[in-house]
Order: structure tokens, then C-alpha cells, then sequence
């Protein structure tokens, strides 16, 4: 705490706000291992971070690992802007529901997993049933939209817990080194 007035944030805290536990000096955004794509803190602080890693419990290995609750901070972060960045694009005009479903079908060609692309036409299906539900009025579309971006959000929620919960012993050990 710098003063009275700090927020003497916990070690967890900290260490789960550094998404890339990589100092200034070996950012690497071609590297295999996400972890030391982007800037994590300045190689001034590592000392610092090294105190915080130790705390956690996050250094092993002869390396920093990503804190576990990074990964789900990461994937909120995503979560949260895609979405209000899409719903915000609506908004403004940039693009009409049948432009948006014209689109996300097109891009259905490039999803190979058939799961993903089940998962995916179910996503356009509850769209519709949105807007097919929507009362009428002015803003009977708007209201669809934002149904299916709160339908998405929750979906996305869950794909992100299972990709946790499925991947823990991997985050756990640090050896999981890619996004949820």
C-alpha cells in the first residue's frame, strides 16, 4: 500500500490482473506459449512481481505462470467487449438483423468442428426465435437483438466455464498456454 488511501490489493489480486506474466524485456508475440505475447510489467518491477509470483505460487519451473484466475478474468474481458461491441454496431445502424444473419451463416462455412457449427446454427435459430417473438413496434428488433446478445453472453459464460473446468489440471500445472 502506497498510503493510507491505497487499495492494498492482495497478491491473488495482483497476479491475476497481469494477463501476460512477461516482463518488458521478453515480450515474444509469435511465441507458442500466450503467456509472453503482450506486455505483463516492466522488467523495472520484477522484483516486485517476483515477490507477488512467490506468494501464489505462480513462479515453477525456472518461469512465471499465468495466475488460474487469469484465464477466466481473460475470458470475461472477451466476453464483455465483443458482445457490447457488437450490440453496439446495432445500435448505431451499422448493420441490420437479416445483414448480421447473412453474415454469421456465410462464416458457418469456415467452422469445422461439427459441434461448433451445430452449436453455432443454434445461436442464428434462437435469433429468430427472438425476433420471432419480439412484440411489435419500433423497437421490437432492437429488443431482439439484445435478447440474442444476452442469450450469447450466457453461452459464451458457460463455454468459458467448461473450458476452465475442463482444462484445470493443465491450468493448474501451467501448462495450459493458450486462451479459454
Amino acid at each position: 500500500m502506497d498510503s493510507e488511501y491505497g487499495l492494498n490489493l492482495t497478491s491473488a489480486v495482483l497476479n491475476t490482473l497481469v494477463k501476460y506474466p512477461t516482463d518488458s524485456m521478453h515480450v515474444n508475440s509469435d511465441a507458442e506459449n500466450v503467456c509472453i505475447h503482450k506486455l505483463g510489467y516492466y522488467y523495472a518491477d520484477q522484483d516486485f512481481f517476483m515477490t507477488i509470483a512467490k506468494h501464489t505460487g505462480t513462479y515453477f519451473n525456472d518461469m512465471h505462470h499465468r495466475h488460474p484466475l487469469t484465464f477466466i478474468l481473460e475470458a470475461a474481458d472477451d466476453i464483455a467487449y465483443a458482445t457490447a461491441d457488437l450490440e453496439d454496431s446495432y445500435k448505431k445502424g451499422l448493420f441490420t438483423i437479416d445483414e448480421f444473419k447473412k453474415f454469421f451463416t456465410k462464416e458457418l462455412e469456415n467452422i469445422t468442428d461439427h459441434s461448433q457449427r451445430q452449436y453455432a446454427k443454434e445461436l442464428i435459430h434462437q435469433l429468430d426465435n427472438f425476433r420471432n417473438s419480439a412484440t411489435a413496434g419500433a423497437s421490437s428488433e432492437l429488443q431482439a437483438f439484445q435478447r440474442w446478445i444476452n442469450y450469447v453472453r450466457h453461452w459464451l459464460v458457460y463455454c468459458a466455464a467448461y473450458g476452465f473446468t475442463h482444462n484445470y489440471q493443465k491450468i493448474m500445472e501451467g501448462n495450459f498456454l493458450e486462451k479459454l
